[in-house]
């Protein structure tokens, strides 16, 4: 049984393809589209640290949850936009939908990540929920760990963290960084236990305006 766990990068997704018992990588690549990762039904499970289920007036609760869980990891999860950001031309305008729909603003990492939200969003669907999750990688190594990891990942030592948990990652494909590679591994130890039927997942369940679930896994 074959599973993915994919991080958004530079050069547009970092796909981590493995074995899911016993846990084999099989393969680390940069492609441009999810579409396809999404589509492959030779993957048991999809594992994405992507946004899936978008509010449209309030925070989501599984955002919030995963950061109690956490502790010092929690500044790694960014709150998703609400729906209307998509629609945004540019940053300011995204700043006044934001704030016209739920009264906050967006943060530039956010934003940044509004065009793989975009992807993502147009690929999913509430069926396809059943097998790609959105997962959060620091909630994976807090999993494979004793708990949430100490140092921030682009520091030595928490890079030295995580290797220790996942082990030397493969070469770093164009695109992406060596921090993504390791937690696209990280999000595949997470596709691996949901073969396993060993997932665990946070949030209030809500659906979004499109149907899709609210809840982030790992």
């Amino acid at each position: 049984m074959r599973v993915a766990g994919v991080d958004g990068c530079r050069g547009g997704w970092l796909v981590a393809t493995a074995r899911a018992e016993p846990f084999e990588l099989v393969a680390v690549e940069v492609v441009a589209d999810i579409a396809a990762v999404i589509a492959d039904d030779q993957l048991a499970y999809v594992a994405v640290d992507m946004p899936i289920g978008l509010p449209d007036n309030a925070p989501r609760a599984c955002d919030a949850a995963a950061r109690a869980m956490l502790g010092p990891r929690r500044s790694s999860v960014f709150s998703a936009p609400v729906r209307d950001v998509l629609s945004a031309v540019d940053y300011p305008d995204a700043l006044v939908r934001s704030r016209a729909a739920c009264g906050r603003g967006l943060s530039i990492q956010a934003w940044n990540l509004v065009p793989r939200i975009i992807q993502l969003d147009q690929a999913m669907t509430p069926r396809l929920q059943d097998r790609v999750r959105e997962t959060h990688p620091e909630l994976c190594f807090a999993r494979l760990g004793a708990g949430p990891l100490a140092n921030p990942k682009r520091r030595a030592d928490g890079r030295a963290e995580r290797i220790a948990l996942v082990g030397t990652p493969p070469p770093t494909p164009r695109g992406a960084a060596t921090d993504d590679v390791l937690d696209a591994i990280a999000l595949a130890h997470g596709a691996a236990g949901f073969a396993r039927d060993d997932g665990r997942c946070v949030g209030d369940h809500a659906l979004d305006a499109r149907g899709l679930r609210m809840q982030i896994w790992w």
